[in-house]
């Protein structure tokens, strides 16, 4: 498997939110403290997603003050919070202590929701905790939601394959698109395409496949508010596109359905598929973007084996075995037919 992207945990993201939320609020910060926070924000787009979920449940409150012991604050309006610092003169340390008793209630919600993702090019296994496990593929993000009578995963982008321990009191249920799938114990994979189109491929035991009435609601709730009541069954060996409705189930021989989830090792496999469709592929993998400049190059058939990462592998390839020129400026590549 490729380079594993890691991700901050959420609890260490909460309380760095929460710190910088206390920080802010105290009559004492500096110049030097706002530059440093602008500069957090600009790390990580989870930082300001972060900070504005806590701060908007931060002005929610009726008594922060409480959380540092303060019964005096703790009786005031939310609208007083900015004030409360110049007020009772908070401290560095005052808003430390309080940064972390915000952190602490913000853990303790119900139902947290994990999120996992990988970077362009990236992969990432993710153990669950029933024994399940969720292989990410490249530019991925999933959120993961268990709670006492459903196992519930939202695939927001990307691709992903899934190996369910079987919990007969407990579906397994993955959330895409418009629709979702339902297993039991099974292994499926299911790749949101642009949004809204979804393909899955089932690798072992049966899923049930439905598509929606309407746009999902983008929770990881449960899936009967999302989706219609009419599945399809789909078993090892076969794959289902869906988008609002479930089109027709296929068979897919052995060979294919290895090709498809090549990535899982890292690896891309080709076998007769045009070139524009192998370099649409590819671009999954890199920030590289393919221009094919000679438009009867579209329909090339192309069939190879290499790293989904590796652009001189494909280059090498459509050089030496199709007479493809490929010309590289910055970030794009221009192929060409090579001139005789």
């Amino acid at each position: 498997m490729a380079k594993v992207h890691h991700i901050a945990s959420r609890e260490a993201l909460e309380e760095a939110a929460g710190r910088w939320i206390a920080r802010l609020e105290a009559d004492d910060v500096s110049e030097a403290d706002q530059q440093q926070f602008a500069d957090w924000l600009a790390e990580d787009s989870r930082h300001r997603e972060t900070f504005e979920a806590m701060r908007h449940s931060w002005h929610r409150l009726d008594a922060l003050g409480a959380l540092a012991g303060d019964s005096a604050a703790a009786t005031q309006a939310p609208d007083a919070v900015r004030s409360r610092g110049q007020r009772y003169g908070w401290g560095l340390a005052a808003a430390v202590f309080l940064a972390v008793g915000l952190a602490a209630w913000w853990q303790l919600r119900p139902t947290p929701i994990l999120e996992y993702q990988t970077a362009v090019g990236h992969q990432l296994s993710v153990s669950l905790e029933d024994g399940s496990t969720i292989e990410l593929n490249t530019d991925t993000l999933i959120e993961v939601n268990y709670t006492d009578a459903q196992r519930s995963v939202r695939l927001r982008r990307g691709e992903a394959h899934f190996s369910v321990e079987r919990d007969n009191n407990r579906p397994f249920v993955v959330l895409a698109g418009h629709g979702a799938v339902r297993a039991v114990g099974t292994a499926f994979n299911v790749h949101l395409t642009d949004g809204e189109t979804v393909e899955v491929t089932v690798t072992e035991g049966i899923v049930e496949v439905t598509g929606a009435d309407r746009p999902g609601s983008g929770s990881s709730k449960t899936a009967s508010a999302d989706v219609a009541a009419q599945p399809a069954r789909v078993t090892e060996g076969q794959r289902v596109r869906y988008d609002r409705q479930v089109g027709a189930v296929a068979e897919l021989p052995t060979p294919q359905v290895e090709r498809r989830l090549a990535w899982r090792q890292g690896m891309l496999s080709f076998d007769g598929e045009t070139l524009e469709e192998v370099v649409a592929e590819v671009g999954r993998y890199t920030n590289v973007r393919f221009v094919i400049a000679d438009s009867a190059l579209r329909e090339l058939q192309v069939g190879g084996y290499f790293k989904s990462t590796d652009i001189d592998a494909l280059t090498d390839l459509l050089d030496t075995a199709f007479d493809v020129e490929a010309r590289r400026d910055g970030q794009q590549v221009y192929l060409t037919r090579r001139s005789r």
